[in-house]
């Protein structure tokens, strides 16, 4: 069963709402450039190794469903803690990531923590190594080694890796260069499966999005940031 928050909470809607960012113009440029704007050095929260902050969350999947601020904290490569929140501040529940596994915890009448769920492979309809990247603040991307093939079609960026996976991003200006709004991704083999990412409002600095969407047949989610902080 998906965890679901008091109705107090729920009542309190975010607005997600977006205008159209213009789409961005690629046909001539070279694949590799756009390739490192998305994912490489200079990319969305490259140099990010971990980050706490707080959220607003949207979710409508087996796993969690409601709208509820939350608090966060993320370790590269694979760890999160999530404490989902009520309006006065109480923990609602915890999810943990770590690897392809997770957990949700709920306290009890004490304050105790007890195990409610545990789950592998994705949260929320979404992988969970895309979505432990995504709290992190970079954007889902091939590893450099297993790209088997980037070309332009139609001004996306199309990657295909050897690990079955494929890439489809688009792009806006932002400052001196580019920067990936829109991604779609595709895995194949024995579990295929596609999600369709949409990124806004690139942080200065890190170029992280501080708020992106993800939907899948398995779900969907919404992910607002109040307030993020680097740790070192």
């Amino acid at each position: 069963m998906p965890v679901r928050l008091p109705k107090l909470v729920l009542i309190f809607l975010i607005s997600m709402q977006h205008g159209c960012a213009h789409r961005l113009i690629i046909s001539g440029y070279e694949p590799k450039i756009l390739l490192d704007a998305a994912c490489g050095a200079d990319s969305p929260g490259a140099s990010l190794k971990a980050v706490k902050g707080s959220v607003w969350l949207k979710a409508k999947s087996n796993e969690a469903s409601g709208q509820f601020p939350a608090s966060v904290m993320v370790t590269s490569p694979a760890i999160m803690r999530m404490e989902i929140q009520n309006l006065f501040g109480g923990v609602e529940a915890i999810i943990s990531v770590e690897g392809n596994k997770y957990k949700i915890e709920v306290p009890n009448d004490t304050g105790k923590a007890h195990l409610k769920e545990t789950g592998k492979d994705h949260w929320g309809g979404i992988p969970l190594n895309l979505a432990v990247d995504l709290f992190l603040g970079k954007l889902p991307c091939p590893t450099m080694s297993s790209v088997r093939h980037a070309d332009i079609e139609d001004d996306q960026l199309v990657i295909t890796s050897n690990l079955e996976e494929r890439f489809v991003y688009r792009f806006e200006k932002f400052m001196d260069g580019f920067w990936p709004d829109y991604l779609h991704w595709e895995r194949y083999g024995e579990r295929p499966l596609s999600v369709e990412f949409r990124f806004y409002d690139p942080e200065n600095g890190t170029k992280s999005p501080k708020r992106w969407e993800a939907k899948s047949k398995l779900g969907e989610i919404k992910v607002r940031w109040r307030e993020r902080e680097m740790l070192r």
